[in-house]
């Protein structure tokens, strides 16, 4: 089954390697989820293109941020503090790991998002 959130299939991204014994290469691609308001109403997308040594963050056509690969790494390994990004920052909440996204207020990043990225960076 094709998870609707892991994208590999687009034009100049790569994704998961198909065998980890063969393959040297970092993962790279596409990520993308839902937001949600206070309301519980969906207010946007927000995609994460995993590059070879950055992670950028949009929501819809709003370019949020870049962050290093290697700092977001350490971050998700000890994240005690916000990572700031352009307009944004990644935050740590008792749910789990939340983007803040131009002054917003958290968003919570879907553990199956953020395990998974935290595993291939």
């Amino acid at each position: 089954m094709k998870d609707d959130w892991l994208h590999h299939d687009r034009p100049g991204v790569t994704g998961p390697p198909t065998s980890t014994a063969t393959s040297t290469a970092p993962w790279t691609g596409r990520l993308d989820f839902a937001i949600y308001g206070a309301h519980g109403w969906r207010v946007g997308v927000v995609e994460l293109i995993v590059r070879l040594d950055s992670v950028d963050v949009w929501c819809g056509n709003s370019h949020c941020g870049t962050v290093g690969r290697d700092e977001l790494r350490v971050w998700f390994a000890h994240g005690d503090a916000d990572l700031p990004m352009d307009a944004g920052a990644w935050t740590t909440r008792p749910a789990g790991v939340a983007l803040s996204l131009a002054g917003s207020l958290p968003y919570q990043v879907p553990d199956r998002v953020a395990t998974y990225l935290a595993s291939h960076l």
